[in-house]
């Protein structure tokens, strides 16, 4: 990146001095991005394999969150009654499936609260919403799909997700095909945390959500979180200086300050 960058930069102070043709400058650019590229997933396999991930369970009161929870980890941590609202705050338990540590999050049912404590747990479930690794939304599928529901799992598209029926051991209102017709993209499993069914096939399928993209064989241990936004700094500024190379009219200082943006972020 330095060497690329003070042959942007000798061009900006001698313009008669030619660094090399756009398109031999636009192929070290990529090339230093794909180098990145790689070393930041061996960086996030490695930073996932040390530290795990966060796994939110969130859904509306009573579909079956803390249930679900118990039977990912195969204890009884969390209480369950038919009452529903009874997991006000987060509560969280670890596993380790397939290698991989994860954090389960079980949250306070997402709703319109009805008193001042209620509302704290369903601010930090939205809390959880936003910083999970992967987002896993329980539907209660023996009552009818409910607009909050749906609205909620909109908001999901964008972040890695499941959505798991619960309690298909009960007459069931709401299938996989009624899910996907709305849903297309997300993936769906049917589960009954009370009989313990689809549970592994969960475990697997979150697994795979967070490996995606990554081998775990070559992961690095030792990059910090930090590490870890600075690379993906790095990245960004190199794909937005590669971008400009592309442009109609290739400007040598805008590759220059784009060149060392991302030098910056490595030396942080």
């Amino acid at each position: 990146i330095t060497q690329l960058a003070a042959e942007v930069e000798v061009h900006l102070d001698f313009p008669e001095d030619e660094p090399g043709e756009t398109d031999d400058l636009a192929n070290k650019i990529a090339c230093l991005s794909e180098q990145t590229q790689k070393i930041l997933q061996r960086c996030r396999a490695g930073a996932l394999l040390q530290s795990g991930a966060a796994v939110a369970l969130l859904g509306a009161p009573n579909a079956g969150k803390s249930s679900l929870l118990n039977a990912l980890l195969g204890e009884e941590r969390a209480i369950v009654t038919p009452i529903a609202g009874t997991t006000r705050d987060r509560i969280e338990g670890t596993l380790i499936h397939n290698g991989i540590p994860l954090r389960l999050v079980d949250t306070a049912g997402i709703r319109a609260a009805k008193d001042p404590i209620e509302e704290i747990g369903v601010e930090r479930s939205l809390e959880m919403f936003e910083s999970a690794e992967v987002c896993v939304w329980v539907t209660d599928a023996s009552i009818p799909l409910s607009a909050e529901d749906r609205r909620h799992i909109l908001s999901l598209k964008e972040k890695p997700h499941i959505i798991v029926l619960n309690k298909n051991d009960l007459d069931t209102c709401v299938t996989i095909q009624d899910i996907r017709a709305l849903f297309m993209q997300s993936p769906i499993l049917e589960v009954s945390a009370a009989h313990k069914k689809g549970v592994e096939e969960l475990k697997n399928l979150i697994t795979e959500h967070l490996t995606s993209n990554l081998s775990l064989e070559e992961g690095f241990t030792t990059a910090s979180h930090r590490f870890l936004e600075e690379l993906q700094n790095c990245l960004s500024h190199l794909q937005e200086s590669y971008r400009i190379t592309q442009s109609a009219s290739t400007q040598a200082d805008a590759i220059a300050a784009s060149l060392s943006y991302a030098r910056q972020s490595l030396a942080n």
